[in-house]
Order: structure tokens, then C-alpha cells, then sequence
């Protein structure tokens, strides 16, 4: 029984995060609060930390697709806690991911000091080289960027051009967008390139 509802929750989670990687509205293609108050649902008789886990990081891909923060930093600071203490789900890709939705939800809310802190973290937690780490340092740039800290942004820009997929022009998109985080760095500091 614990089982199906981990799979149904997994299923909900795939179901809500999923349509915004193909860029579709995925409030019109899914019934996302019926899933939601499924999901909380199945997570109350059960106990299980794994459906907590999947009705969390839906909750927070929801909220932060309709841009309340409030309701996604709840939920993000919440499984950040069971992330870090629960030994079903902790993990260091757990509390990077964690610490990644969290530093985007800081960026979009304006809180760069906190956006920082879990920026940081999660460059630290994900696994050197692959594009997760590349995204946290994207995230860590952002962060420096607009909390006017240019001298910490070249820095972090320096490591994330330095990262294997840029180097090996593997990531086409993500090379464009640092030579675009470049040149605003450039201007924001007087300098010209």
C-alpha cells in the first residue's frame, strides 16, 4: 500500500512538473490543485517520507510557476528540514536541489543575501561537472549580480565558464546566456569588452 501511494505520488509529481519542460500551461493541461490536494491526501494516513518528498517539490514547482513565493518558500524550507534530518530522502542531491529552488525563490523575491547562502550551498552539493552544478552557479551569479557584489559575480562566472560543458560547447544555450551574464557584468562595472 505504501508503495502505490510513493508511485501515485511520483506520477503527480511527474504530471505537474513536466508540461513546463515542453512549455506548455500546465494549468490548463492538468487539474494541478486537484492533484495538489491529492497528493496531501495520500501524504496525511500514510506517513511516508517519500510522499512528502513528491507533495513538496509539486507544491513548490506549482507556487513558483504562479509566482507565489510565499506559499513555495514554505514548502522548500520545509523539505530542506526533512532533506537534512530524515534519512529516507537525505541525500546531497536532495538538499542541493532543495537549496537550488530555494536560492530561485530568494532571486525572484529579492532576498540576494539568502539567495546566496543557497546558491552557494548547492554548488557545493551537486556533483562536479554536470549541468545541475552548472545551474547552481548560474543561480550564485544572479545572486552576486544583483546584490551588487560584481567583484563574487566574476568570480562565479570565471568557475561556470570553466565548467566541462562549457568548455566542450556542449550546452550551446547555456554558453550564450554566460556571454550575456558577461557583458552585464562588463557594463555594470564601467568596463568595456
Amino acid at each position: 500500500t505504501r508503495l502505490g501511494k510513493v508511485m501515485s505520488a511520483k506520477r503527480y509529481h511527474y504530471e505537474i512538473t513536466t508540461p513546463v519542460l515542453h512549455r506548455v500551461n500546465r494549468e490548463s493541461a492538468y487539474k494541478v490543485d486537484t492533484i495538489l490536494h491529492d497528493l496531501s491526501v495520500e501524504n496525511n494516513p500514510v506517513e511516508s517520507s517519500r510522499v512528502k518528498l513528491y507533495n513538496h517539490l509539486s507544491s513548490i514547482n506549482y507556487f513558483t510557476f504562479i509566482r507565489d513565493y510565499e506559499n513555495a518558500q514554505a514548502y522548500a524550507i520545509d523539505l530542506l528540514k526533512s532533506v537534512e534530518n530524515d534519512p529516507v530522502v537525505k541525500s546531497r542531491s536532495n538538499q542541493a536541489g532543495v537549496n537550488m529552488d530555494l536560492a530561485n525563490i530568494y532571486l525572484n523575491t529579492g532576498n540576494y543575501e539568502k539567495a546566496i547562502v543557497h546558491a552557494s550551498r548547492s554548488v557545493e552539493l551537486f556533483k562536479p561537472g554536470l549541468i545541475n552544478q552548472l545551474h547552481a552557479q548560474v543561480s550564485l551569479l544572479l545572486a552576486f549580480f544583483r546584490n551588487n557584489d560584481i567583484k563574487n559575480a566574476e568570480k562565479v562566472l570565471r568557475a561556470a565558464c570553466n565548467h566541462r560543458l562549457i568548455k566542450s560547447q556542449q550546452d550551446l544555450l547555456m554558453v550564450s546566456r554566460l556571454q550575456l551574464l558577461r557583458a552585464a557584468i562588463a557594463f555594470k562595472s564601467g568596463k568595456s569588452e
